[in-house]
């Protein structure tokens, strides 16, 4: 089966509330713990829905830099950990209160914003635009005049990334080929970079606008997207499916695992799509896949909150628990101290970051504590109340990871389906993605090609490794160059003549080096790789001390 290049979830931000809002208040953007743990399911798109009035106040007014902060955070980040991040102007049409393309919010209004946008990530290759959510105000003929305005304030402002054209009369793909969607807006896209997809929405219950949490067959998914997957098959085109979702009775499973099954079969049109929904607040929560944070806490007196994790490391190997604190502070900061199973780590620690305004600091602790469930404990120790919640000293323990990975709590089934099908689409990927690559060697000949992606944190010099399949040492010793912070990888490419079967690869860190403090720590991360072109599940490796790690692949 084919393989999809873009599965991930919607994970709600700036698209609920009143307007302009109070961040935190009315509505609350996503975290890095939201990030991690998609990250952690090995999906690699976000769609992030944002308001237009609460970026951009007036029309052709600058954006609100306090807001794009919060959001330039979050694609950095995301962006960081190979996660494609879909700017999505959540809008249904309208802008300032007034249709787009009308006399008010003209076209020209829509361009302005989008090449403010543009201009802001060029030079993020991991952004893709999303022009208007589910655009309900105006008919086909006057929307594609807006959408090709848009697309020449983006590429005028020299973005080259992927535009998502969404249809009108709401977007959806049940009605696409039976509307003039398919004869206006599919044959009038002016893109002179010709790098856009058609983004489409569907829900698998009775009115297919996801009100209602159950699917009306197992088939559902697949029979709505028949006639939009015939269209663009005929016309040429790349669909984009923006939004769907279903409850967790078993008639939605089976209809979510049914629909993304139908895209993998024609994955020649469909570039993939975005779950509804994840994040902090959920407008649909029947649908949500934003497991619980079992380490989120507010500490609003004196005393402690125990949280659990999970260690299934080898045994001797470094552990880093990172904890995610905030306060509010009043007539001096909190602190407080951390324990592990009863053993506290360092001393007095004292919070700075200030949880009105949306800000974090990261607290981490190393140690070797073993294989099982581990009690983590935060104790507060200093707080104050002076009679109001303006007066209030607290303490706010905003998430937690352990050796890089979120604690969460339990999974909800329809994330399951999305990282299985992940998980067949990685097998199926194409050879040699896309890296920011720090050097480029190709050792031994041979038919067969093992590709790796390798980085190092460097301290005091850089990690030095081996790398050894089934035993015998390829090369001599290589040291590694590219910076993992920074999101880069040496490729190294092995030729070689393997024969059939599974065949063991060991990567040997030759050099750790620790210095007390995550800053000050040599590390060496195998970043994934591939076997002929086909991506190699268990590849992905973490060395934080000296000593070898396996993955295998097989050949056929």
């Amino acid at each position: 089966m084919a393989a999809m290049q873009l599965l991930g979830v919607n994970v709600t931000s700036g698209d609920t509330g009143r307007l302009p809002g109070v961040a935190g208040v009315d509505y609350v953007y996503p975290t890095r713990w939201d990030i991690d743990y998609i990250s952690s399911k090995g999906l690699n798109v976000i769609r992030l829905p944002v308001f237009w009035e609460r970026l951009q106040h007036v029309p052709f007014g600058a954006l609100d830099e306090a807001e794009m902060a919060h959001i330039d955070d979050l694609v950095s980040y995301a962006t960081s950990k190979g996660i494609s991040v879909v700017f999505d102007l959540h809008n249904f049409g309208f802008g300032y209160g007034y249709p787009v393309g009308g006399p008010i919010t003209t076209d020209s209004t829509l361009a302005d914003f989008w090449g403010r946008i543009a201009k802001r990530y060029v030079s993020n290759s991991g952004i893709i635009f999303g022009l208007m959510n589910e655009p309900q105000a105006q008919p086909a003929s006057d929307w594609i005049r807006s959408v090709n305005s848009a697309i020449q304030a983006i590429r005028s402002a020299g973005a080259t990334q992927e535009i998502l054209v969404p249809g009108a009369y709401g977007d959806s793909a049940l009605s696409w080929s039976s509307t003039d969607n398919a004869t206006v807006v599919g044959t009038g896209v002016n893109d002179p970079l010709h790098n856009f997809a058609f983004e489409v929405h569907m829900y698998f219950d009775t009115n297919s606008w996801g009100t209602e949490p159950g699917a009306i067959s197992a088939t559902i998914g697949s029979e709505r997207l028949a006639a939009v997957t015939a269209w663009a098959e005929a016309n040429n085109a790349q669909l984009f499916l923006g939004e769907f979702g279903v409850g967790t009775d078993q008639t939605s499973l089976a209809a979510l695992d049914n629909a993304l099954s139908y895209m993998e079969q024609h994955a020649h049109v469909w570039q993939g799509g975005t779950y509804w929904v994840a994040g902090p607040q959920l407008p649909h929560p029947f649908y949500s896949v934003e497991p619980p944070n079992p380490a989120a806490h507010m500490l609003a007196e004196n005393g402690s909150f125990t949280f659990m994790v999970n260690d299934s490391s080898a045994l001797g190997q470094r552990n880093i628990l990172t904890l995610d604190i905030s306060e509010d502070e009043y007539q001096g900061d909190a602190v407080f101290s951390v324990s592990v199973d009863g053993v506290q780590m360092g001393g007095i620690l004292t919070a700075h970051a200030s949880h009105s305004s949306l800000q974090s600091e990261t607290f981490s602790f190393v140690g070797d504590w073993g294989i099982g469930q581990h009690a983590v404990t935060v104790n507060f120790l200093n707080d104050l109340y002076g009679g109001a919640s303006t007066v209030d000293r607290n303490l706010f323990i905003n998430y937690a990871s352990y050796d890089s990975v979120p604690v969460t709590g339990y999974d909800q089934p329809q994330i399951d389906i999305l990282q299985e099908h992940r998980e067949e689409e990685h097998r199926e990927e194409v050879p040699f993605p896309t890296v920011s690559a720090a050097s480029y060697t190709d050792i031994r000949p041979g038919d067969d090609t093992l590709l790796l992606e390798i980085s190092e944190d460097a301290w005091l010099g850089s990690a030095q490794y081996t790398i050894a399949v089934d035993g015998q040492q390829i090369g001599g010793k290589m040291t590694a160059t590219a910076s993992h912070g920074t999101g880069q990888s040496d490729v190294l490419l092995i030729n070689g003549d393997w024969s059939a079967g599974v065949h063991k690869v060991s990567i040997d860190f030759l050099n750790d080096n620790y210095g007390g403090t995550p800053a000050a720590d040599r590390n060496l991360y195998l970043n994934g790789a591939t076997y002929n072109g086909t991506g190699i599940p268990g590849s992905r490796l973490t060395l934080f001390s000296s000593g070898s790690q396996e993955f295998t692949f097989m050949e056929l």
